[in-house]
């Protein structure tokens, strides 16, 4: 009977002992992509090896109820008003397309980026078009991660008076997400 114990004994110790040595999969390093689903962004041509510069086709959930900011969500002249699939909110699906490029080329240390429309209709027909803060979540593997956001703040968008396109100011790039795209 004793050495039945001291063979039990002997198996628990080992099991013990074993088990403390397996790796938790955390401690592990493995590409995790972490997807957001409403806020995306798909590369659709890359200018440079190196770099962000390139076309990009945006997608994200914009807008509000009217109800939600009480139709005073904007101003004109002092005039309070609202516009449907603009400002924060989900209530709507926009979808643009712009080219992106440095704000200052060849400089190594600004992490901006400017962006340009490439349809007069995206997002919208009018002169202007309030864009919430926005991170767009873009998978592809040449990134260390295999993923990385695009993030844009909030901006009023005005159209540039050449082309007529949108303009987007202060485009990064980053690891994770900066904005909640509220």
């Amino acid at each position: 009977m004793k050495k039945a114990n001291v063979f039990l004994v002997m198996v628990c110790l080992f099991g013990v002992w074993f088990t403390s040595c397996v790796k938790d999969n955390e401690t592990l390093k493995t590409k995790v992509k972490k997807i957001d689903e409403t806020s995306k962004a798909e590369i659709l041509k890359k200018l440079k090896t190196n770099s962000y510069e390139g076309s990009y086709l945006m997608e994200s959930r914009v807008g509000h109820d009217k109800s939600v900011c009480g139709g005073a969500c904007r101003s004109a002249n002092g005039i309070p008003y609202h516009v449907d699939c603009e400002g924060g909110g989900t209530a709507c699906l926009l979808r643009a397309s712009i080219n992106i490029s440095k704000l200052i080329p060849d400089d190594l240390y600004d992490i901006y980026y400017k962006g340009i429309g490439i349809n007069t209709y995206e997002p919208t027909e009018d002169s202007t078009y309030y864009l919430p803060s926005r991170s767009l979540y873009i998978e592809d593997e040449a990134f260390e991660n295999g993923y990385i956001y695009l993030n844009i703040p909030d901006q009023l968008l005005e159209r540039e008076e050449e082309s007529g396109q949108f303009i987007y100011k202060d485009i990064t790039f980053s690891e994770s997400p900066l904005f909640e795209n509220l």
